[in-house]
C-alpha cells in the first residue's frame, strides 16, 4: 500500500456502565450518552476516512449489558464497515473473554469485526501494509509483563508493513504507580519493535511515548465516567505514511458534559461563601462534586445533604464528599460521622439496637457497603 493508512484508536467505552452514584433517571441518561460517545467515535472514523477503528479493551460492561445495546453496537459497526472502515476489538479486563458473561462468547457482532482471542499475542492484517498485534486481557495474565521481550518472540516478517501493538494494561511510568495490572514498563515499549503502541485501561488521555521508542498513547474514555478523569475527551487518529515511514498522532476532540470540582474548608469561611461560588458556577449540564475538607469545630460542621439540596436544581447532578474532621475527635472519621457517633453513644437504648444504628448510620454517611 502506498497511500497513508489511518487508524482511529479508542478504548474504555464501558457501554452500559451502571453509574451507581446517580439517581435512576440520571443513570439512564448517562448510559445513553456513553453509547452516543461511541457513535461520535464512529462518525469521526467516517469523517477522517479511517481504514481501521481499533478499540483497545473495555468496550462493554458485561455485568449490566443489555442485548439491545449489543445490537445497537453491531448496527454501528455494520454501517462503519460499509463505509470502508474495518473494526478491530481487543477485549479488556471488564469485557474479558474468560468471563462467563462475555459479550464475545456469542456471535452477536458482524462477522467482519475482528476480535482478538486466545491467551497470547496474535496478529491480524485489517488492510494491506498494516499488521496489528494484540492479546485479550485474561485474568491469568493480570500480573504478567506481556510486552517484555515482544520483538524477540514475534520477529517482523518481510511483508508485515507497519506494526501496531495494542495492549490493555497499566503503564507503570507515571508519578503515581498503578500497581501490577497487566503492567507495562517504559523499557518494555521499545522492546516491541512497533511503529505505534495503542494502550487501553486508563480513562484519560496520556502520552507514554519513551524517549527512544514508538509513539505510545492512551486515548482515554470517549465519555467521562467519574470524577477521576476530568481531562478533555479525545479519540486518536494515527496516520501511518508508507513513503516516509513516519507516524503522526492527531488527537480529535469529543464533546461531553462538564465535570466540576469545588473544594471548601468550613473552618476558613462561612457556608455562604460556598453557596455564592456554586451560584456562580451553576450549569444545568454539569456534574458537580463538592469536597468539604479541613478540621472544624462542632459549630462549623456542614451537613452534606444541605449543600446538595441547596444547589440540586442548578446542576445535572451534585455529589458532596465530607472529608472534614471534628476538632479534638479521637477517630479518623468525617465531622458528621463523629457527631453522629457521639450522640448515638449518649442515647439510652439496648446495645444491639445501638450497634445496628451505628452500622446503618455509618454506611449511609460514609458510603460504605452495609453487611
Amino acid at each position: 500500500m502506498t497511500h497513508e493508512i489511518r487508524v482511529l484508536h479508542t478504548a474504555d467505552v464501558h457501554l452500559d456502565c451502571l453509574f451507581a452514584g446517580l439517581p435512576y433517571e440520571r443513570r439512564v441518561q448517562r448510559r445513553e450518552e456513553v453509547f452516543q460517545g461511541l457513535r461520535r467515535v464512529t462518525e469521526l472514523a467516517e469523517q477522517h476516512r479511517a481504514d481501521v477503528l481499533l478499540v483497545v479493551g473495555d468496550l462493554f460492561e458485561p455485568e449490566f449489558l443489555s442485548r439491545e445495546t449489543v445490537a445497537r453496537v453491531a448496527a454501528l459497526f455494520r454501517s462503519l464497515e460499509a463505509s470502508g472502515t474495518r473494526v478491530v476489538l481487543v477485549p479488556g479486563n471488564h469485557d474479558r473473554l474468560d468471563d462467563r458473561r462475555s459479550p464475545y462468547a456469542e456471535e452477536l457482532l458482524p462477522p467482519g469485526v475482528h476480535v482478538f482471542r486466545g491467551e497470547d499475542f496474535t496478529s491480524c492484517r485489517p488492510v494491506e501494509g498494516l499488521t496489528i498485534w494484540a492479546m485479550p486481557f485474561v485474568d491469568a495474565a493480570r500480573r504478567r509483563r506481556a510486552l517484555r521481550g515482544f520483538a524477540g518472540r514475534f520477529s517482523r516478517s518481510p511483508d508485515e508493513g507497519f506494526r501496531i501493538v495494542a495492549h490493555h494494561g497499566a503503564y507503570s511510568g507515571f508519578t503515581v504507580p498503578e500497581g501490577e495490572y497487566a503492567p507495562v514498563l517504559p523499557e518494555d515499549l521499545a522492546d516491541t519493535d512497533a511503529d505505534y503502541v495503542a494502550l487501553g485501561h486508563h480513562h484519560s488521555f496520556r502520552d507514554c511515548s519513551p524517549p527512544k521508542g514508538p509513539p505510545t498513547f492512551y486515548p482515554g474514555s470517549p465519555v467521562r465516567l467519574d470524577w477521576t478523569d476530568l481531562a478533555e475527551r479525545r479519540a486518536l487518529l494515527v496516520r501511518l505514511e508508507p513513503a516516509t515511514r513516519t507516524v503522526r498522532v492527531e488527537p480529535l476532540a469529543l464533546p461531553d458534559r462538564p465535570f466540576l470540582v469545588v473544594e471548601f474548608n468550613p473552618a476558613e469561611g462561612p457556608l455562604e461563601e460556598l453557596f455564592a461560588e456554586l451560584e456562580r458556577l451553576g450549569d444545568g449540564r454539569a456534574l458537580l462534586r463538592v469536597i468539604l475538607e479541613g478540621t472544624v469545630p462542632e459549630d462549623r460542621a456542614v451537613v452534606p445533604g444541605r449543600v446538595e439540596a441547596a444547589c440540586r436544581d442548578r446542576f445535572f447532578h451534585v455529589r458532596v464528599d465530607d472529608r472534614t474532621r471534628l476538632a479534638g475527635a479521637d477517630r479518623p472519621r468525617s465531622t458528621i460521622a463523629s457527631l453522629f457517633l457521639a450522640r448515638l453513644q449518649a442515647r439510652s437504648a439496648p446495645p444491639e439496637l445501638v450497634e445496628l444504628a451505628r452500622r446503618f448510620g455509618l454506611a449511609a454517611l460514609e458510603g460504605e457497603n452495609f453487611r
